[in-house]
């Protein structure tokens, strides 16, 4: 959201003096092993800081008001969207007794690729630095990879420079001795030199349901060692009247040492109970704004 914003507003008042702050709310709790862990979005955090002295306060506020509410990630925030899922597991598909995400896609269509040495300085994605302690930060209620959380946490963004159509912002968990990456982004459209908006959304949703799976296979301590996943998310057309419920789909292909659907079928249902951005899109939120 936060290179959406920023590119949205820079267009009418110019790069340099527009900057974004944004915070994401989420939180975990139950037990991943008694099948009651769940992640939960909520209402996100938005500082925006216009150096204009041009602007009123209230052109200011309307200003920020409109990119926030006619960017994707506005749309992504407010609408409610239908979760459909797959899955394949060594070659065969489970029953998931959910919403069937009916795609004829196969794994082949997910062939790796190596990292190519000649782009290492083109990354889009580079660790910055770590969150310094912080002797008041609250620990209670777990962390990581424990079985049993009941925590809030925050992850944040914040534009730091624009140059040309690409905006840099650093990202990362609100946490002392989290990594903080350095993430090139561009706008809704997209631009030569880094992603658009809808890539970097796409891919975090997709990052986060991965990551669940990673987190449930680790709490049973049963190995998976190769699972692949296709999602898409629907974006409205500027024409479109709004009258079809937004689906994000999801098929995963899972390969085990042996084949065993009962934990196949948990460890998806797990991935979905916990990932805090299907939750958000499973639910309209509204961003508090702060314009300065």
């Amino acid at each position: 959201m936060a290179s959406s914003v920023t590119a949205a507003i820079k267009e009418r008042v110019g790069a340099r003096a527009v900057s974004t702050t944004l915070d994401n709310n989420y939180s975990l709790s139950g037990s991943i092993l008694r099948g009651t862990m769940e992640g939960k979005g909520y209402d996100p955090n938005i500082a925006v800081r216009l150096e204009d002295d041009t602007l009123t306060s209230m052109d200011k506020s309307g200003l920020v008001l409109e990119a926030v509410s006619s960017g994707l990630a506005g749309y992504l925030m407010k609408s409610v969207f239908r979760s459909e899922f797959c899955m394949i597991a060594n070659g065969t598909p489970v029953n998931l007794d959910l919403p069937d995400w009916e795609q004829d896609i196969d794994a082949a269509a997910l062939q790796t690729t190596a990292l190519d040495p000649a782009r290492e300085s083109q990354r889009y994605i580079t660790k910055a630095f770590l969150r310094p302690d912080d002797p008041t930060y609250n620990t209670k209620g777990g962390s990581g990879h424990d079985t049993e959380q009941n925590r809030t946490l925050k992850v944040s963004a914040a534009t730091t420079s624009v140059t040309g159509d690409v905006i840099t912002m650093d990202v990362g968990i609100n946490r002392p001795g989290a990594g903080v990456y350095e993430t090139l982004g561009t706008s809704d459209a997209g631009a030569v030199g880094a992603p658009s908006s809808a890539s970097l959304i796409a891919a975090g949703i997709g990052f986060c349901y991965m990551t669940q799976l990673g987190r449930y296979a680790e709490a049973k301590k049963r190995p998976v060692s190769n699972y692949r996943m296709i999602q898409a998310i629907d974006i409205p057309l500027p024409d479109a009247d709004g009258s079809q419920t937004p689906v994000i789909g999801t098929k995963l292909f899972l390969n085990q040492d042996g084949l065993d659907d009962d934990f196949a079928r948990d460890l998806a249902h797990s991935a979905r109970r916990t990932c805090f951005l299907h939750a958000t899109l499973q639910n309209s939120l509204r961003s508090r704004i702060t314009v300065s």
